[in-house]
């Protein structure tokens, strides 16, 4: 027979200092963390705590009956990434992509595009450093790119949200020539 032996330390209640660690904020940090990682704000069904004495485990049920159980493995707070370690229907998955799966699991292209539109950078040309340059770029090109994988009707829709957005948010008259000439129904 053979064994499979695991090296992931678990961390447990007793784990913390008594400043910070109980069940009560554990919970509070795990809905901070649902509320960060559902694209909805209506998915999430129940949220239960397992924990053990080799370790804190979470069970969220969604109310598309898919669960996930998360298992603290950092002593740090508030860290979605490297504070949990997460199974989405017993598969281990990490934070980023278990986001993105459950945005293309629910969310319509036109929601996907209303939601992230807001971080289009017209000005992006002017940024000095080269990382930051080239991250903005790139997400104004995965921007423009859902905007036209959209069908016309979601077009009209979503350029009536850009000009009303962008018009808020930008004094300059010349910001609706940019969205027209960017975003092109």
């Amino acid at each position: 027979m053979k064994h499979l032996i695991t090296f992931e330390k678990y961390y447990a209640y007793n784990d913390f200092k008594k400043n910070w660690g109980s069940p009560d904020e554990m919970k509070q940090e795990v809905e901070w963390i649902m509320a960060r990682l559902l694209p909805k704000e209506d998915m999430l069904k129940s949220i239960e705590d397992l924990s053990t004495d080799k370790g804190i485990k979470f069970e969220i049920k969604l109310s598309s009956k898919d669960t996930i159980h998360m298992y603290k493995v950092s002593g740090w707070r508030m860290q979605e990434n490297e504070g949990w370690e997460y199974y989405y229907n017993k598969k281990k998955i990490i934070y980023r992509k278990l986001k993105n799966q459950l945005e293309k699991e629910i969310l319509s292209d036109l929601d996907l595009f209303l939601k992230y539109f807001k971080s289009y950078d017209f000005y992006y040309q002017y940024i000095d450093d080269g990382g930051q340059y080239k991250a903005a770029q790139n997400n104004n090109n995965s921007i423009v790119d859902r905007f036209n994988n959209l069908s016309s009707s979601d077009k009209k829709k979503a350029k009536k949200e850009l000009v009303k957005h962008f018009k808020a948010s930008y004094k300059d008259k010349k910001i609706l020539d940019l969205v027209n000439s960017t975003f092109k129904s």
